[in-house]
């Protein structure tokens, strides 16, 4: 297995020296900053997002739309994007190892997988669409104008 690291940030030392003391450094690619990251989401096996905040998750809008499947921490908006058949959500109150232990049991059931992105995929198609989303805006402006469709 080898593990993608996208962003970058001030945990990036940290997790650098753990993956060295772990013995894993090797499968680790640091990947830091990546322009238009949405691109290559299709090639990865599952999208990890262990976020501890999000407002509205736009890396997992980007997975569901290249049918990416998705292991994510159940933070902000994340179960809303997600639904309830389009990703595997763990809580920040359970342990490393029970994450763990999921997050083994989820790669590990291809029918699954393949469940869950095909579901996430169909919900970003219907509930976030760049034409959902303007028709939405436009049905707002007229009921604020006063003007019917």
């Amino acid at each position: 297995w080898t593990l993608d690291l996208l962003g970058d940030g001030p945990e990036r030392e940290n997790l650098n020296q753990l993956a060295s003391e772990l013995g894993i450094n090797q499968r680790i690619l640091w990947r830091g900053f990546v322009s238009e990251a949405w691109r290559e989401m299709d090639q990865f096996h599952c999208l990890l997002s262990f976020s501890t905040g999000e407002g509205l998750p736009i890396v997992l809008l980007e997975a569901g739309y290249r049918m990416t499947p998705v292991f994510a921490s159940d933070v902000g908006g994340v179960s809303e994007v997600c639904g309830s058949q389009g990703a595997v959500l763990f809580s920040l109150n359970e342990s490393d190892d029970q994450i763990a232990q999921r997050l083994h049991e989820f790669v590990t059931d291809k029918e699954r997988v393949r469940s869950c992105a095909e579901n996430l995929q169909n919900r970003i198609l219907q509930l976030y669409s760049e034409r959902r989303w303007r028709d939405d805006l436009k049905k707002i402006y007229h009921s604020v104008s006063g003007c019917s469709l």
